[in-house]
């Protein structure tokens, strides 16, 4: 049994390799025995986890886009289970068209080249996580066609028309596969906010307050002063002979 550290450090080589010295390495892709179970354990699965993890990041920090960390979580599931089948699909693609073009048929070869092909898209993938820098990953995955085409001429020992049918084919599946993810978060997202919709329209609405009616304004209103004190007129002629009486105010002591 393989030791792990070395087998970590022949899977980073091994993917350093395919990206910088592809011709080469396909050579030696070809020269080796590896099962599904090897091919998955240290190249497909752990690979293929960089671009579901990276949008995930991005849809959790990324305030404007408000997505619950639940539908986040599940489309990030999604997506990684539909890329670990998209790998095998695409391989039995590349196991039929050798059936087609009368080539030798081989699944295994055909799934080596469908894994280590994606290997500079999965690396680019990584730039979801920056939503401004999400389509230049796009250059990995022309680089990922490349790499398949260089792979198929390699391995299956095909001429250039016919590799370039097999990428051609292939590429058209990717796309389609890839799309179906989209197409599920998508939905799983309309749903979950069609539902949240629906909770708030069935929550019963807050009782109002009732109101206290207010008291009246009092409306101030001028009090009439009292008329000074006169002394009244005289009524009879001794009195009206009399000379009038002063009214002296009280002294105030102090």
């Amino acid at each position: 049994m393989a030791d792990p550290g070395n087998r970590l450090m022949n899977a980073v080589v091994r993917i350093q390799n395919v990206i910088l010295d592809p011709i080469s390495e396909w050579t030696t892709i070809s020269q080796e025995s590896i099962s599904t179970k090897e091919l998955y354990s240290w190249h497909v699965i752990p690979l293929a986890a960089i671009g579901p993890a990276a949008s995930f990041m991005a849809s959790s920090f990324d305030v404007m886009s408000k997505v619950p960390v639940a539908v986040g979580v599940y489309t990030a599931i999604v997506s990684y289970v539909f890329m670990l089948l998209s790998v095998y699909i695409l391989a039995l693609i590349v196991t039929g068209l050798t059936v087609i073009l009368g080539d030798e048929k081989n699944e295994m070869q055909a799934l080596q080249i469908t894994a280590y092909a994606y290997t500079p898209a999965w690396l680019a993938s990584i730039l979801y996580a920056v939503p401004f820098l999400e389509l230049v990953s796009i250059f990995g995955s022309f680089y990922a066609v490349y790499l398949f085409h260089v792979g198929i001429s390699v391995l299956m020992k095909v001429p250039a028309w016919k590799a370039f049918c097999y990428a051609l084919v292939v590429t058209i599946g990717a796309l389609a596969l890839a799309y179906v993810p989209v197409v599920i978060s998508k939905s799983t997202l309309n749903l979950y906010r069609s539902l949240q919709a629906g909770r708030q329209q069935e929550r019963p609405a807050a009782p109002l307050k009732p109101q206290v009616p207010k008291p009246p304004a009092t409306v101030r209103r001028d009090v009439p002063r009292a008329a000074p004190y006169q002394v009244p007129s005289p009524t009879t002629p001794e009195e009206s002979s009399r000379p009038p009486v002063e009214v002296q105010p009280p002294l105030i002591r102090r």
